[in-house]
């Protein structure tokens, strides 16, 4: 019986054959070609009925450009698609921070002395705003990293 290390990350074969070039472009490009060509039309019948659409008091048209979001970013997720973000802050201006990873020693359990785990800069954006002072901040601080965080690496203010 085959032994596994525990500490090698396991993903499909497939996820990584499609995330090298040109195979991932061409993978995005037809996923996109397919969704706005038949998937687009199946939705668009598919959510004529309310109680189909993910809440009964969405409209038609924003059920469809939710379909489509999350069809998308499926498909970049799939293919390790990223935007280059920049560190410098934009609409979060003072609110936006770099957290830089902590010294070794501080890591400990599965992830310490891994050569597959490695600690980088992440950027965050304090809510509801950035504290005056050290005192503000209190014995502890909560990091959220929400679900876009995860598959594209985007730490990006919300729409609205």
């Amino acid at each position: 019986m085959p032994t596994t290390n525990p500490q090698q990350p396991q993903g499909h074969t497939v996820s990584r054959i499609l995330s090298q070039p040109p195979l991932k472009h061409i993978y995005f490009f037809g996923n996109l070609l397919l969704t706005l060509t038949l998937r687009l039309s199946v939705w668009s019948f598919f959510f004529i009925p309310s109680f189909v659409r993910p809440s009964p008091h969405w409209t038609w048209r924003k059920a469809l450009k939710v379909r489509i979001l999350k069809d998308i970013l499926a498909s970049m997720s799939r293919v390790e698609m990223s935007p280059v973000l920049s560190w410098e802050p934009d609409k979060e201006g003072d609110r936006w921070a770099k957290l830089v990873p902590a010294a070794a020693s501080k890591y400990v359990g599965p992830v310490e002395g891994s050569k597959y785990v490695k600690p980088e800069v992440v950027g965050g954006t304090w809510y509801p705003a950035r504290p005056r002072s050290a005192g503000e901040v209190g014995e502890y601080v909560v990091m959220h990293l929400h679900g876009m965080f995860y598959t594209l690496n985007l730490n990006l203010l919300p729409p609205c």
